[in-house]
């Protein structure tokens, strides 16, 4: 299956967290509520912020008004006293959403660098149209045939070009 999360952490305040989450990354992040100097929910969106899925243990009573007030910033909310069981079912869900979550954050670095390459070539296409009076279709021809002979990618040579004419 997916990845398990491994005991790195504990605090005994929010502003204690805080300070470990300017430090560490986290893959999940266990609020026991309240804390010491805070209820907990501040702390919780916070932590979500970052890539570590989040559970918030509630007291039975405050549970629906927390999970409404966090559940747009996908925090788990699980009343307490709670089961072993239970607990453990929503810890194979923070493990899920953590891997979905992971698989996602790849594909989206992968569209950002293609993005960041077609600009970089469609911007030295455009120079090579406007300074070199060539034609688009010869100018994509160029960076392509200058990638392949000297085996780098096209963004380095469209970068390079970028380059040459812009300063």
């Amino acid at each position: 299956g997916g990845r398990s999360f491994e005991y790195t952490s504990k605090c005994s305040s929010g502003g204690e967290a805080r300070r470990l989450l300017l430090e560490h990354d986290y893959d999940l992040i266990i609020i026991n509520t309240p804390l010491p100097d805070e209820f907990g929910e501040d702390l919780a969106e916070q932590a979500a912020q970052s890539n570590a899925a989040v559970i918030v243990l509630v007291k039975g009573e405050l549970a629906d008004r927390v999970s409404y007030k966090v559940a747009d910033d996908g925090i788990m909310v699980v009343e307490k006293p709670t089961s072993i069981s239970l607990f453990e079912a929503v810890l194979r869900m923070a493990e899920i959403a953590s891997v979905k979550l992971a698989r996602l954050e790849k594909e989206n670095l992968r569209l950002r660098h293609r993005l960041e390459e077609a600009k970089t070539v469609g911007t030295a296409k455009c120079l090579l149209v406007d300074k070199e009076g060539l034609s688009e279709p010869q100018a994509h021809r160029y960076i392509e045939k200058l990638a392949m002979d000297s085996r780098r990618s096209r963004l380095l040579v469209a970068q390079e070009i970028v380059g040459r004419y812009n300063l």
